[in-house]
């Protein structure tokens, strides 16, 4: 789910009566002279400071140029063009028309290099803005600036081992709820990346997004989102995740190895490439947590590579899916209490299961002078029933 059912309706509403023309407010509509277009729910915000640009690939009076992206009639037709004429930190939104299209061919096609800038997508499913990469694979999306939000859109690979599609280098930026896709025929090498230099990628913040890597084993991705710089605060959150990857599809690399409170929150992520983990944080010095993650490969002793994050409540599933069974913990249980360790009353040893301490119990209740329960011997064998009732009363 992309937005809310009421906050969706407010969006097609405003965004319908705005492309057509089926309002008498030709002006707009504003607020203590703040203009007003609707939203909410998706990180849509309802009002702004700064100006509002439209982008439309299917308007007849669409075109490049200073008097156009005032509005729905006479929209800009590129996405590039549209951030060169906003200003840093005025808080200007730029609004993508359901349908709108564009082919990206170069790094760099689209470069945010205006801070502040929200771009937000209309529609929902295919009608959502879509930016296909084809003919190199350095085509992709440049974000250098920071306060940063990109919501509602779609991006799909049209060529081998492309890059990246969103190549970051700035601070607080947020991704939600977008569709990363390979095709069917190509496969690029990740979908999002922070890999320039350390610290300029704080505070990112990935959220409800759907990545489908390629399904091919013999052509598969590195990943899907990868950190390859240390950073602060970087958020994963809630995001859907299924495809073959080499590395992690969730992957903070050695690049990124000393990292500061890195957050993996409620990701449900499939790898389906063998013994390769879903989550994966390189090192032992990153820090952060990972609570609440769904993880599905074919090994759970590798499905999870934490680092030195706290983590709780995150559940393991074979990727084969035909055990019929629910997840398990996939890490091992917190062990500095619960069952004694035998001989001694302390805690027990890190991964020492429960099965293991009860066959302790059993073996201290029939050890007297020293002799162990033999092979195959229950605690009734070894009592007899009477006796192990009366020891039970």
């Amino acid at each position: 789910m992309r937005f809310t059912k009421s906050s969706t309706l407010a969006v097609c509403v405003v965004a319908i009566c705005l492309l057509t023309g089926w309002t008498d407010f030709t002006d707009g509509v504003k607020s203590f002279g703040i203009p007003v277009y609707g939203g909410g729910g998706g990180g849509i915000p309802v009002s702004t400071t700064g100006e509002y640009f439209f982008v439309d690939s299917g308007s007849s009076g669409r075109r490049d140029a200073a008097d156009r992206g005032g509005s729905p009639d006479r929209p800009f037709a590129t996405l590039d063009f549209a951030i060169g004429r906003c200003v840093d930190d005025r808080g200007d939104v730029i609004l993508l028309a359901p349908g709108h299209a564009e082919t990206i061919t170069a790094a760099g096609g689209v470069t945010v290099d205006v801070s502040g800038v929200s771009i937000i997508g209309i529609g929902e499913g295919d009608l959502r803005p879509t930016f296909t990469f084809t003919t190199a694979a350095a085509a992709s999306w440049v974000v250098s600036e920071s306060d940063i939000l990109i919501t509602n859109l779609r991006f799909v690979n049209g060529v081998d081992n492309q890059n990246h599609m969103i190549d970051l280098s700035g601070n607080d930026v947020t991704i939600t709820y977008c569709d990363f896709t390979d095709s069917s025929t190509t496969s690029g090498l990740g979908f999002i990346t922070a890999d320039t230099a350390d610290w300029d990628s704080d505070n990112l913040h990935v959220y409800r997004c759907f990545m489908i890597g390629y399904l091919d084993a013999a052509a598969n991705m590195d990943s899907a989102v990868r950190i390859e710089k240390d950073n602060r605060n970087v958020r994963l959150e809630e995001n859907v995740v299924y495809g073959d990857f080499d590395n992690a599809p969730l992957w903070v690399s050695a690049g990124g190895a000393d990292s500061i409170n890195a957050m993996f929150y409620g990701n449900k992520v499939t790898n389906l490439q063998t013994n390769k983990a879903a989550i994966s944080v390189s090192g032992a010095t990153a820090t952060g947590s990972a609570f609440d993650n769904r993880l599905s490969t074919d090994t759970k002793a590798s499905a999870f590579d934490t680092a030195a994050l706290a983590c709780a409540g995150n559940l393991w599933i074979d990727s084969d899916g035909t055990d019929d069974v629910e997840g398990v913990p996939v890490n091992n249980l917190e062990s500095a209490t619960g069952l004694g360790t035998y001989p001694t009353a302390a805690d027990p040893a890190a991964g020492v299961s429960v099965a293991a301490s009860i066959a302790q119990i059993a073996e201290a209740t029939n050890k007297g002078t020293g002799t162990a329960i033999a092979s195959n011997k229950s605690l009734v064998d070894a009592m007899g029933t009477d006796d192990l009732l009366l020891a039970m009363a």
